[in-house]
């Protein structure tokens, strides 16, 4: 006597069930409801499929345990195919966020470099904010004496200007 998780199998039983012939696919066979599907996901379909097949076996029906191996693999394929969608899900997420992260290490890197960039301009910026006031500073003094060195001109007569101004 055998026992095969808590379903006892004689010899005896085995023997009426060569006897017996082939038998038609028995309804446990089809997986249909919500209950059944879950019964796949915790294992007790298998189960079942496994004492099922293997009376087929025992009996020679080779139909049935094809039809047993078809139902099991369609009811595998139905449970899991929901992962199979996630997993695929979570694959282009993992994409998405591997550019992502690209991109921002790309920025993040070049930050420092624009820092520097900016410090640059800035100390660019005040040079040149220091020659031009330096320039007007001297545009300022040289018109002073232009103005200037015109009126002692103007003053002594020797004002050579083509239009009249003295």
């Amino acid at each position: 006597m055998y026992d095969y998780h808590a379903r006892v199998v004689d010899d005896e039983a085995v023997e009426a069930a060569v006897t017996r012939g082939p038998q038609p696919v028995p309804p446990t066979a089809d997986v249909a409801s919500a209950s059944e599907m879950s019964a796949v996901a915790d294992g007790a379909y298998f189960f079942t499929y496994l004492t099922e097949a293997y009376e087929a076996f025992l009996a020679g029906n080779d139909a049935q345990v094809a039809e047993l191996d078809g139902a099991l693999a369609q009811a595998f394929e139905a449970s899991y195919a929901s992962e199979a969608r996630e997993v695929e899900e979570v694959k282009r997420e993992i994409e998405s966020l591997k550019s992502e992260l690209a991109a921002t290490r790309s920025i993040q890197s070049s930050v420092p470099k624009l820092r520097a960039s900016v410090a640059e301009l800035t100390a660019a910026l005040d040079k040149l904010t220091k020659a031009a006031g330096e320039l007007e500073a001297t545009r300022d003094g040289l018109t002073t004496k232009i103005d200037r060195d015109a009126r002692v001109l103007a003053d002594r007569g020797a004002c050579r200007c083509v239009t009249p101004c003295c």
